[in-house]
């Protein structure tokens, strides 16, 4: 991962404390292709919104003091009354369509508040190994951010964290799909999806999505290191899928030049130097 990447306000989900990495891709080597540091902010006694945090470390919520939402595992998190009305608001926006109705600003910032640190208390389960606590958190971000919060691209690459931590290939690809569908040019869900992709044996999808990967951030060595493994073996297996169809076309064609006596066996194909087109004639 570049360094210009490292303590980013994303705080995603595979970012860590100070000497602790979390692998972003698994190898053959006990080593990981690559770890970021967690926030600086993450080291300190108060949350964002300016709360002590709780002896477990999860923020308070900005509107009600209460922990952001529901944890377990021993977390001590407190249950986050998501119908509890907001300050000075007669309904609280999180329990309505934001595509029903323009949300104030001070409605989106309350809500953009809550998601943060619903991703925030998250990203706590997720280095606990708690990951069923840490996708509901990152849920529950999804559901009261705004519909048209960029930050929603993170929410949902931290919920592909944690699917691929849980063994869940298609719901990864699925979540950072989601996450690309709002930020096309987020490289490290392209990278992540192309992990999936390979767990699943479709090289071909994997190499593409690395490539773009690279052509997002070429500095990235190891993005570019990942894809010169893929790009061969995609490669040889696009040849494969090139000559099973040209066989099946054949096949084809033999079933029908069949009913005269014919076969394509009869026929060659030559390529005209200046022209650069293809002429067929009959074998003699």
């Amino acid at each position: 991962m570049s360094g210009n990447e490292t303590g980013s306000r994303e705080g995603d989900a595979f970012q860590t404390p100070r000497n602790v990495t979390l692998e972003e891709y698994d190898s053959d080597s006990s080593d990981s292709f690559f770890s970021d540091k967690q926030d600086d902010a993450d080291d300190d006694f108060f949350d964002a919104d300016g709360f002590l945090k709780s002896p477990g470390g999860a923020p308070r919520d900005a509107t009600t003091g209460e922990q952001a939402c529901a944890s377990g595992g021993g977390s001590t998190s407190a249950v986050h009354d998501s119908d509890a009305e907001p300050v000075e608001t007669d309904a609280d926006p999180a329990q309505s369509d934001p595509a029903e109705r323009t949300l104030t600003d001070e409605e989106r910032s309350m809500l953009n508040e809550r998601a943060t640190a619903a991703k925030v208390e998250g990203n706590e389960h997720y280095r606990a190994q708690r990951y069923d606590e840490a996708l509901q958190c990152y849920e529950r971000a999804l559901e009261v951010a705004p519909a048209d919060d960029p930050d929603r691209a993170v929410y949902y690459f931290n919920c592909a964290a944690v699917h691929e931590k849980k063994g869940e290939l298609d719901e990864v690809i699925k979540a950072c799909t989601n996450a690309l569908s709002i930020r096309p040019e987020y490289a490290k869900a392209l990278a992540r999806r192309s992990t999936a992709y390979e767990s699943q044996d479709k090289i071909i999808e994997a190499s593409d999505d690395m490539k773009r990967a690279c052509e997002i951030e070429p500095s990235n060595s190891n993005y570019r290191m990942k894809h010169s493994i893929l790009e061969p073996r995609a490669a040889a297996k696009r040849k494969a899928e090139m000559d099973e169809m040209m066989g099946k076309l054949k096949d084809l064609g033999n079933s029908i030049l069949g009913k005269f006596g014919l076969s394509l066996d009869n026929f060659k194909m030559e390529k005209d130097a200046n022209s650069g087109s293809y002429n067929l004639s009959m074998n003699k």
